[in-house]
């Protein structure tokens, strides 16, 4: 099964934080949720599907 993966962007940091403190592994369809804040280096979400 593919890995799947979404892109929040928030407004103020403190809410961004919140949130990956409410939802880090929460249960989401019968899948683990694993929460981590984006880097600078990170590849693109097309970069990441080419690897699929």
């Amino acid at each position: 099964e593919p890995r799947g993966f979404g892109f929040v962007q928030y407004v103020e940091p403190a809410d961004a934080a919140e949130a990956k403190y409410q939802m880090d592994g929460q249960i989401f369809h019968g899948r683990e949720l694993t929460v981590v804040f984006a880097e600078e280096n990170r590849k693109k979400p097309a970069e990441m599907r080419a690897r699929e």
